[in-house]
């Protein structure tokens, strides 16, 4: 997601989506959903840090969102960030972590 009036080639999007349907499982009971796995870059809670790929410091750091929504629950807006968090249910990393910032 560019901000209005950043066509430019160097801009970088400071939020990324990906999001696709998951459909209904009628077999095993499952409701069809919509997984959305954000990027989103943002300032972190210390001061500044350093990547391993530079020396210099940076206030900002990269987060992930990995959530869904039960489709019947979605607002059909079409509007991907409209979509509420108190609804969603989030994904975990391998140490049952859930991936939201």
């Amino acid at each position: 997601m560019l901000p209005d009036g950043a066509i430019d080639a160097d801009a970088y999007p400071q939020r990324v989506h990906l999001a696709w349907e998951v459909p209904e499982d009628t077999v095993r009971g499952l409701k069809g959903t919509l997984r959305r796995v954000t990027y989103e870059l943002g300032p972190i809670s210390e001061e500044t840090r350093t990547h391993p790929w530079s020396s210099q410091l940076s206030p900002v750091t990269c987060y992930l969102t990995d959530a869904e929504w039960d489709l019947d629950q979605v607002d059909k807006t079409g509007d991907i960030d409209a979509l509420s968090l108190s609804h969603a249910r989030f994904h975990t990393n391998a140490d049952g972590e859930e991936q939201c910032s």
